[in-house]
């Protein structure tokens, strides 16, 4: 389950590398999109190794998902990134989260996503 700790940039969930003390939620749900699709929101940053990776990755994998995902990217170095990754239940970025069309969590992973792995995660998330 996610990548070795070498490969994690050791931010928390706030962007900010400062351990946060709060209560975890019960469950963690995505808005609900309009549009019914189902919601991919990458956790990244722009300056360590694994979240320039895994973006390049997701940039390769977008357009062939265009109208079936709602792709969201939480830059957790701005100020709006780091208040959606206030909400969501993670410690370290890169962080991949999967959410079906009910908002309902089926898969998450902190690390590198090889283009072939968030194929198939993606898949998985389009026939929920």
């Amino acid at each position: 389950m996610g990548a070795p700790p070498s490969r994690l940039c050791l931010y928390r969930c706030n962007g900010s590398g400062r351990s946060r003390r709060r209560d975890p939620p019960e469950s963690c749900k995505a808005p609900r999109p309009s549009s019914g699709r189902p919601v991919f929101p990458l956790f990244h940053s722009l300056t360590c190794d694994p979240c320039v990776e895994i973006s390049a990755n997701v940039d390769d994998v977008v357009p062939g998902y265009q109208g079936k995902v709602e792709f969201v990217n939480a830059i957790t170095d701005d100020t709006s990134g780091q208040q959606l990754a206030a909400g969501f239940n993670f410690q370290y970025i890169p962080t991949s989260s999967f959410f079906n069309s009910k908002g309902e969590l089926i898969d998450s992973y902190t690390g590198v996503l090889s283009v072939e792995e968030l194929r198939v995660r993606l898949d998985n998330m389009v026939t929920q």
